[in-house]
């Protein structure tokens, strides 16, 4: 049991683990050009060495034979040692043949959801209300990612509230985000809702507004369930061979 804990102070309370007396082990082995073949297999061997019981990575590339996938290969060497090796399904989802990490010697993990929405809806000036996702509203913090880097910028620039809208590639499929300003993410097809309220507004003359509603909810069901995002099979190494992976 860990008392107090929070992320970021945010969500105080009680954090309890399964496995309190574990020793964590972390080897480096991505860098801002990516990950190299030899910096996987030699953190393979390194955690072998230590005698670590499991080992844990969400890491993966583009699928091909298991004699010239690095992971597959230091995979099996930790797997013979009696290692339990978990690895991510990917990210390339929904889309079919999109899984990686594939080796009947590896745990293909997939991302699910968990039974709390975290809503932060569009409404904008000509009354529409969208959909859209946030961790959190009004709360400042240290560390961006990528989608919050945007949030950065807008805020360097003065603005006080972002509506993040995906692309095309990344469709309706939403990620709710620590913002350094109220924001929200809603999908493509929102986001063109939104541009096209925009246009509509500046050609008419008339400022286009938008506020943007936090909310919170527990007890969402189904759940859980597969995040759109998961990459999905079947495995595209044996596609003949309809197996679980």
């Amino acid at each position: 049991m860990c008392f107090p804990a929070s992320t970021l102070g945010y969500a105080k309370g009680v954090a309890a683990g399964m496995a309190p007396k574990a020793i964590l082990a972390a080897y480096k082995v991505c860098w801002n050009v990516g990950c190299f073949d030899s910096d996987i297999l030699a953190a393979f061997d390194a955690a072998v060495a230590d005698g670590v019981d499991v080992i844990s990575l969400s890491v993966g590339g583009v699928v091909g034979p298991y004699h010239l996938d690095a992971i597959a290969i230091g995979a099996f060497s930790a797997a013979d040692m009696g290692i339990f090796v978990s690895a991510s399904a990917g990210n390339g989802g929904p889309g079919g043949l999109t899984v990686t990490n594939v080796a009947p010697w590896v745990a293909t993990i997939g991302a699910g959801t968990i039974d709390r929405d975290f809503p932060a809806e569009v409404k904008l000036g000509n009354g529409k209300v969208l959909p859209g996702v946030s961790t959190m509203g009004r709360l400042y913090f240290g560390g961006i990612n990528s989608r919050a880097a945007k949030g950065e910028v807008v805020k360097k620039a003065g603005g006080i509230g972002m509506i993040l809208a995906n692309g095309a590639f990344d469709g309706e499929g939403l990620v709710a985000d620590c913002h350094v300003l109220p924001a929200t993410s809603v999908g493509a097809s929102n986001g063109d809702e939104i541009r096209g309220y925009i246009d509509s507004a500046s050609k008419s003359k008339s400022p286009a507004t938008a506020t943007i509603v936090f909310k919170g909810k527990i007890g969402v069901q189904p759940a859980p369930v597969v995040a759109s995002f998961s990459a999905r099979g079947p495995n595209p190494q044996p596609p003949e061979i309809l197996n679980r992976t």
